[in-house]
């Protein structure tokens, strides 16, 4: 239409902007439409960054994400998309609640086995970045962290998991909630023992599907042991027999 008008696609976008974030504010257009013109809008740059930035300013958190699982089935979520929805999405999902995200993620999970193979990857990208970002800010905060519980920990674990290609370290989530849920979670004892024997506990409760998947020396780094080792004589002298002997068969 615009071009039997003779009018400038960008420059009608520019203009009509305004009218559209004043009428996403007052609760007018349909859903399917908007879905539709963001997507007419995804092989421009600007303009899909700055309608989406509008529509996300003025809708709630839950037609937000529905919004991006849309796009995601109308068409494949090209380079153009991917980049706004990963800028866009974290920072409206990293400081909600566990249980709250937990409901996205299912939606998440269920829209992508109803979504064609073809379109998985762009979309898998998305869930990711913004899985890594909500866990990022909220396990290195103390006003998050502590409501994290070994449970939610093991199911953001196979979440981190089914929203990525493969079972690999490249995968960011996977390393950070590891490293929490083996060595942030217990705090209930400083005695060396007591904490490798609960340490020995949760390695055989973790993933097998990732354990087999990664060498177990690249999993576990380093500098994450270091409250385990024995360092000093008086380590050692209160470490029995039994003591030792039950920790050789644990592991």
């Amino acid at each position: 239409m615009l071009s039997k008008l003779n009018l400038d696609h960008k420059s009608f976008f520019d203009r009509y902007q305004d009218l559209f974030t004043q009428n996403i504010k007052q609760k007018f257009y349909e859903f399917s439409h908007i879905a539709r013109l963001l997507r007419s809008l995804g092989s421009r740059d600007d303009l899909f960054g700055n309608y989406f930035s509008a529509y996300t300013a003025y809708s709630s958190l839950q037609d937000v994400w529905n919004m991006f699982l849309c796009l995601s089935s109308i068409g494949d979520l090209n380079e153009i998309m991917q980049k706004h929805l990963i800028l866009i999405l974290p920072p409206q999902i990293d400081h909600i609640s566990t249980e709250d995200f937990k409901q996205y993620t299912k939606l998440a999970k269920d829209h992508l086995t109803q979504i064609s193979e073809e379109k998985r990857p762009s979309l898998l990208k998305i869930l990711e970045t913004v899985l890594y970002a909500f866990l990022n800010k909220q396990l290195h905060d103390d006003q998050y962290s502590y409501k994290f519980s070994e449970s939610d920990l093991k199911e953001f674990l196979n979440t981190s998991l089914e929203f990525s290609a493969s079972c690999t370290l490249e995968n960011s989530s996977y390393l950070l909630i590891i490293r929490h849920l083996l060595f942030k979670l217990d705090r209930q004892t400083t005695n060396k023992f007591e904490k490798l024997k609960r340490l020995f506990k949760r390695l055989d409760n973790l993933n097998e599907t990732a354990c087999e998947a990664n060498d177990p020396a690249l999993i576990i780094q380093d500098d994450w042991l270091i409250e385990y080792i024995f360092r000093i004589p008086h380590d050692w002298l209160n470490l029995t027999k039994h003591d030792y002997q039950s920790l050789c068969e644990m592991h």
